[in-house]
């Protein structure tokens, strides 16, 4: 059995819910998610014991089943395989350039306001020879 996204959250949340075999928990469900699917009352009670909501349980099953299609996808295309790390690198390098464009920038005086000083005056020699 891989671990899967589904399988290692499903795995944190029942050990930080102190359940008892957790891992074999997780290993049993996993298939379960995969193949069946989860229905209303599976949903619930994996809500109530991994004390998370409802949506964040389907919110979790139906990315992990998007990576498994991922999986599958590249599984029957194996040229894919080069393409899609190509993607994720260049989706890599954009959220970089978008963090480094959001972050704050430093004020250093300099730029379109510098353009608007008037120069320094000359400073008076020293020796005082006034005219």
């Amino acid at each position: 059995m891989q671990d899967t996204p589904f399988q290692q959250w499903l795995f944190e949340k029942l050990t930080a819910a102190d359940f008892p075999d957790a891992a074999e928990m997780a290993e049993v469900c996993t298939p379960v998610n995969r193949y069946n699917g989860l229905d209303d009352m599976k949903t619930s009670t994996l809500a109530t014991l991994t004390d998370t909501s409802l949506s964040e349980v389907l919110a979790t099953h139906k990315a992990d089943i998007a990576a498994w299609k991922r999986e599958q996808d590249l599984a029957a295309h194996p040229d894919l395989a080069a393409v899609d790390v190509d993607l994720d690198l260049d989706l890599d390098r954009i959220f970089e350039q978008r963090r480094a464009a959001e972050s704050p920038r430093r004020i250093t005086g300099r730029g379109l306001s510098a353009g608007c000083r008037a120069p320094p005056l000359p400073r008076p020699e020293a020796g005082g020879g006034g005219h």
